[in-house]
This record gives C-alpha cells, sequence and structure tokens, in this order.
C-alpha cells in the first residue's frame, strides 16, 4: 500500500513510504536511526503541520534520501491521512485486486496494447478481431492438426501463422505498400502479433493511435477474408480490391462508433446553428460570469496546458497557457484545471464555470467521488482546495471536438519555447459558451 499523509495518525516506522527502497534495505536504514537515537514515531515528527521539516529530514536521512523524501508529496488541509491501495488506480481495495496481486505469478504482464484494443473509440468488431489475433486464437493452418499442407493460402512461400499471413506475407506486403500507411510492414519486428503490433505503433508517435488501430483492424479483417475466399470459394485475392474494401469498412466503422446526436427537452431552446452533433454535456443552473474552456497535451512526461477565459458581460476572452511536468495524461488535464482556478482566484473572478474534455476528471470533481488516481491525490485535493474558495464553481464535461480551440493552444504550450504565455483576445470569441449556460 501508498501513504498519502497529513497528520500525525501514521505509524512511521511500519508503513513502505519509500517505494524506490527494498523492505531490507529500508528495515537496515531503520536499524541504523534507531542507534542514532532519533525517538521518531510518526510523520508529525517530522512535519510542520501538513508540510515537511526540510532541515530535519535532511539532517537524519542526509542529502540524497533526504531530498526524495521532500519530493513526496503532502496532501493540503483541511483533509486527513489518507490510506491507498496502490494496485488499483482509484486507490481503494477489492478482493478482485487483491487476488490478481496474489496469483500475479499465474498472469502475464501487463501490456498497455490490451486498453488500446479495447478502447471506445475502436469499433466492437475490429477490438473482438485483433483481440483473437493478438491472442493466436484464429484458425490458421498450423493450429489445424487435420490440415496437411502447412503453407500459407496467399503466398504458398512459408508455413500459415497468423504473423506471416498479417506481416510477412506478401499480399499482407502489398497491401500495406499502397495503404494510407505505406510500410514496409516485413521490416516491423516482433516476435508475436502482439509485440508486432506494439513496435509498430511505437514508430509512428505523430500518428493518432485510436485512428491507426482501427484501419489496422480494418487491414487485417480485409486479409483474413481474402484468405478465407481463396480456400473456400477460389476467388482470387487483389490488392487493389481489398484495399478499396479496407476503405469502404473503416468509413462504415467510423460512423457507427460516433454516437447520433440526441434532442432533448433542454436543447429545443436552444437556437439552430452550426453546432458539433456530438455533444455531452449537462447544463449549468447556477449563475456564472466567466467560463472556463481547459485542455492538455501530453506526451512522455512533457504537458502543455491550455485555459481560454471568456467574460460573459462583456464578451472579452483571454487565453493563458503552459509547459509542465506530468505523469500521466489525467495529471496534466488536472493541472490544466488547476491553473484555470488559480486564473481566477487571481484575478478576483468568484463565478465561474470549468469546460473540459476529461471526463474522469469532472466526474470526480463534480460529483466528489473521490480521487480518480492515487497518484495524484495531492493535487485533487489541492485543486478541491481551490473550488472552495469560489462562490460558484461548477465543472462540466464536453466532447472533445467542442473544445477544439484549447486543445491547439496546449499543443503548442508543450513545444514552446516559453514556459508561461498569458494574453488577451481581440475580436470574438474562438469559442461560444452559449451551448453550456
Amino acid at each position: 500500500m501508498a501513504v498519502a499523509a497529513s497528520g500525525n495518525s501514521i505509524n512511521f516506522w511500519k508503513q513502505p513510504w519509500i517505494p524506490w527502497m527494498e523492505y531490507r534495505e529500508f528495515r537496515e536504514l531503520m536499524q541504523q536511526l534507531q542507534t542514532q537515537r532519533y525517538t521518531i514515531r510518526s510523520l508529525a515528527d517530522v512535519s510542520v503541520g501538513n508540510e515537511w521539516n526540510a532541515e530535519m529530514i535532511l539532517q537524519i536521512f542526509g542529502q540524497e534520501l533526504g531530498g526524495r523524501i521532500l519530493h513526496i508529496p503532502r496532501i493540503p488541509r483541511p483533509f486527513t491521512d489518507q490510506v491507498y491501495w496502490k494496485n488499483n488506480q482509484n486507490g481503494k481495495f477489492t478482493v478482485k485486486s487483491a487476488y490478481v496481486v496474489d496469483q500475479d505469478w499465474r498472469f502475464g504482464p501487463v501490456r498497455s496494447i490490451w486498453k488500446w484494443i479495447w478502447n471506445g473509440k475502436i469499433h466492437p468488431r475490429i477490438s473482438i478481431f485483433l483481440w483473437r489475433i493478438l491472442n493466436e486464437a484464429i484458425p490458421t493452418r498450423d493450429r489445424l492438426p487435420f490440415v496437411v499442407n502447412k503453407d500459407c493460402s496467399l503466398c504458398g512461400m512459408e508455413g500459415e501463422t497468423a504473423l506471416h499471413l498479417f506481416r510477412n506475407c506478401g499480399f499482407a506486403k502489398a497491401l500495406w505498400l499502397g495503404s494510407l500507411y505505406p510500410l514496409r510492414i516485413d521490416y516491423i519486428p516482433g516476435d508475436s502479433m502482439a509485440s508486432y503490433l506494439e513496435n509498430l505503433i511505437s514508430i509512428l508517435p505523430n500518428v493518432n493511435r485510436d485512428d491507426f488501430v482501427n484501419y489496422f483492424g480494418c487491414m487485417c479483417i480485409e486479409i483474413w477474408n481474402q484468405r478465407n475466399a481463396l480456400c473456400i470459394r477460389s476467388v482470387l485475392a487483389v490488392p487493389a480490391t481489398a484495399l478499396l474494401n479496407v476503405g469502404k469498412a473503416l468509413r462504415d466503422f467510423k460512423m457507427l462508433v460516433d454516437e447520433p446526436f440526441e434532442v432533448t427537452d433542454e436543447l429545443s431552446s436552444i437556437p439552430e446553428g452550426n453546432y458539433h452533433q456530438n455533444l455531452d454535456y449537462k447544463f449549468c443552473k447556477e449563475k456564472v460570469l466567466f467560463v472556463f474552456f481547459t485542455d492538455a497535451s501530453w506526451d512522455k512526461g512533457e504537458a502543455g496546458l491550455a485555459a481560454i477565459r471568456i467574460n460573459l458581460l462583456n464578451g472579452t476572452w483571454s487565453v493563458k497557457a503552459r509547459r509542465s511536468k506530468a505523469a500521466s495524461v489525467l495529471e496534466a488535464e488536472v493541472r490544466a484545471i488547476e491553473m484555470a482556478m488559480q486564473w481566477a482566484i487571481a484575478d478576483g473572478c468568484q463565478e465561474v464555470l470549468i469546460l473540459s474534455d476529461s471526463k474522469t476528471a469532472v466526474i470526480a470533481f463534480d460529483s466528489k467521488v473521490g480521487c480518480p488516481d492515487w497518484k495524484i491525490a495531492n493535487l485533487f485535493f489541492s485543486v478541491f482546495n481551490l473550488s472552495r474558495r469560489l462562490l460558484v464553481c461548477k465543472f462540466i464535461f464536453i466532447n472533445r471536438s467542442l473544445n477544439a480551440e484549447a486543445d491547439g493552444i496546449a499543443k503548442k504550450a508543450r513545444f514552446s519555447s516559453v514556459y508561461d504565455v498569458l494574453y488577451q483576445g481581440e475580436g470574438v470569441p474562438p469559442v461560444i459558451p452559449i451551448l453550456f449556460l
């Protein structure tokens, strides 16, 4: 378990609060401290209020270890000590997660690829087919003991396995060379379909991953269909025809994944206009004077934060952007919300509406369900404290397509050489908040 501390009720000696040290090293360190006659029994003994006593920490643990301890974030007041189960992202203990930890030796390593394919933006048919491929669960000839001829049905050059059929087969190579992502697919390393797809995605860092997974799934489905048509009906596989089928399937799947817009009674009063049809929000019943559109762009620990503030009284708008460090996408999104709220408080804005395309963050703050990720507990409770300093503070989730301006600013901030940017906009605001009021 992990401990996020703020008071004096946590036993200092028994909690594994130094995750980078092995238990034996930690025990030896504690024994050394005991021989030096330090009488520390709780976190409160090395704290000043809700902060570390830096002088004492460095004196006891030295510069290197003490510096690491001082970088452990503390939960702000008035919140009490929090105990988190590290094996659940939300920090809550469940029998299921305990079973997974206990039986970890029986399971394979956790791989991000499963999150990539079981994604709401991936069509279910594609997800299921990719799951079968990655688990080598399709009836290729190498898996059929009653088939004597094991050669590939499409090229006949090698034995037919999933990896050969979707990567090394001449038909698959020809298909990929003429695809939307022209690749020498046989050059991608990997000793299994799972590692092959992971390596393939890793060499395309600037490509939208969801779009590519959908396309990869359509390519695999078409290769499999062409193979079956040849085996069952003796229909010759033609790359040009296959590519046309892939394009059509991709368009059809995209249309099905995008949820249709449903008209409700609350929407009937909105004037007609060129609004996006994938709305996902609820209306704010409180009176607000300022609306903040927030977003973050994250990649490999670097984040760009953006907030667009619109004054509903006079229609003026301004932009604030910043580069920041963040360990995850969720942390970056919450830091963007924190930046907007600090900006509002600094300028005396008391009635605000925070719009974000991070549904996880909005649900956590709006419904007060608790911290969605124990690793950002300090940040989460700090933002919660900021919301208490405002007379009105409402959080609303909006579709990413409605947050394109903030998204573009966040991406520019991540690549910018300027750390912090603040400027006043001119003319009509780039986003109109009428839909959310």
